[in-house]
């Protein structure tokens, strides 16, 4: 089954990401925009590697996509297993091999665009670097989306999910996971829940916005990022691998590098896992500057 989500960049959705590079998210609609294919399908093992099959070789171009009921064997972050029950968002979109998603920021610019989509539906999102995006529920940040960047050959996929009507359980998840995970019904109970398409169309068009738009000499994706960064101006723990860095989170670079002030001078880190300080304020709760 073959939807169309529109790809010419109107003044509302300009709108939308101005208001965002201006401040925090602000909810602006987004009408649909011309015709991005997407091919809706049923469960499948993995949407990333489903949208690789030879079926799709010539039909699958820029900003066209595999939109899925459910996964068996869907995989994020260092290729850990996700669970990918029906009632969410599983997504295959292929991006350009052009800024901004060309080198280490790709995965950064690409999360803001999902922050602009979620952001035109009501939500307020936040962009927990590298790769997921926060919303939030009840008080709190959690968890609502995560982004993986697979690239083969010239052929560039974003694997995009995002939990809209469930999400994994505390007890679930790996130890001292950053943020817990939640929703979109959790985000904005008691109103309906937007149809899984109309989210995906959302999406789709806050990563073009985001393409198109080219603000600076970065691209616009850089303020933005900034602006929706989750915990900025507050005390951070990175840890990669063995290594480990405390500081005051002061930003994201150009590279789409975590900034983090340790004694007067600045260590900038392409990897790892970011989280609260020990000890600092209960996790996700605040969302640090603005």
């Amino acid at each position: 089954m073959k939807l169309q989500v529109k790809k010419k960049v109107n003044k509302k959705v300009k709108k939308s990401l101005q208001s965002m590079q201006a401040g925090m998210p602000r909810p602006a609609p987004m009408s649909p925009m011309p015709p991005f294919r997407v091919f809706r399908v049923g469960q499948v093992a993995s949407v990333l590697d489903s949208a690789r099959e030879p079926g799709y070789a010539g039909a699958l171009v820029p900003f066209a996509s595999l939109l899925a009921e459910s996964q068996t064997a869907g995989r994020g972050q260092r290729r850990r297993c996700w669970a990918s029950p029906a009632g969410n968002v599983y997504g295959a979109l292929r991006l350009p091999m052009e800024a901004p998603f060309l080198g280490t920021e790709a995965a950064v610019a690409a999360s803001c665009g999902v922050c602009l989509g979620l952001a035109s539906l009501g939500y307020e999102p936040r962009l927990k670097w590298p790769n997921d995006v926060a919303v939030l529920a009840q008080g709190r940040f959690g968890k609502v989306c995560g982004t993986l960047l697979e690239e083969r050959g010239d052929v560039l996929l974003a694997g995009i999910g995002v939990n809209v009507a469930s999400c994994p359980e505390r007890g679930v998840l790996r130890e001292r996971t950053a943020l817990p995970a939640c929703s979109l019904a959790q985000a904005l109970p008691g109103r309906p829940l937007p149809e899984l398409g109309a989210v995906w169309e959302a999406i789709v068009n806050g990563i073009y916005a985001v393409y198109t738009d080219k603000a600076d000499e970065c691209g616009g994706w850089l303020a933005l990022a900034n602006r929706l960064l989750l915990w900025r101006g507050r005390a951070v723990e990175l840890e990669d691998g063995p290594s480990s860095v405390a500081g005051r989170l002061s930003g994201i670079g150009p590279a789409g590098e975590i900034v983090v002030e340790q004694d007067g001078r600045q260590i900038r880190r392409l990897s790892g896992s970011l989280a609260p300080a020990r000890g600092s304020q209960e996790e996700g709760t605040d969302s640090g500057e603005g």
